[in-house]
């Protein structure tokens, strides 16, 4: 050691551990300056990919409209459906409807209570509650006919009871019923 002594004396020693301590603290900076380039060059290409996924989005946004209005065309045009402009109109048809089928197969409507229309995933269902009777030789032909009927008609929280009782043997009995009738309504997206 003590023979490298007289070479680190002098001005070409300074020289040389100057430069060598410029060239360490420089390696000390670059190193994490060219890190942090590098990670802003991968951000930024992340970003310049993440852009062209959103444009290729905005570019296909036209025909998702498009099939979205297909879509919502054909369910409110779907088959089994109330097809009236408003709730009120489509119980007024319900009701019409449901009288008719009561009528034809003898039956009696006593009374109908229109009970307020509720909203479900942007169909709105239209109830009815129903008091009525019906000859028990055709309660299955009156039931059949809600159950086919177009719009569809479904049959919920129905009560049967027992009726006049037949005065002779050939006399079918009456039923009395409690039904409540719901149809289904487009009303727009949900």
């Amino acid at each position: 050691m003590t023979a490298a002594l007289p070479y680190l004396k002098g001005r070409p020693a300074a020289l040389a551990i100057l430069g060598v301590a410029t060239l360490l603290l420089t390696a000390l900076i670059a190193v994490p300056v060219l890190a942090l380039f590098a990670g802003q060059t991968d951000d930024l290409q992340d970003s310049i990919n993440q852009l062209a996924v959103y444009r290729a989005e905005i570019a296909s946004r036209p025909a998702v409209e498009a099939r979205l209005k297909e879509a919502l065309q054909r369910a409110s045009t779907a088959p089994g459906l109330l097809h009236a402009s408003n709730a009120a109109l489509g119980a007024a048809e319900v009701e019409s409807d449901f009288k008719s089928i009561v009528s034809a197969n003898g039956g009696e409507i006593r009374s109908s209570q229109i009970l307020p229309a509720t909203k479900v995933n942007g169909y709105e269902v239209v109830a009815i509650e129903y008091d009525l009777t019906a000859p028990m030789s055709r309660l299955r032909d009156v039931t059949y006919a809600v159950e086919t009927h177009d719009p569809y008609l479904f049959i919920d929280d129905a009560t049967i009871g027992a009726g006049q009782s037949a005065p002779s043997a050939s006399q079918d009995l009456t039923l009395e019923l409690r039904w409540t009738l719901r149809a289904y309504r487009w009303a727009g997206r949900p």
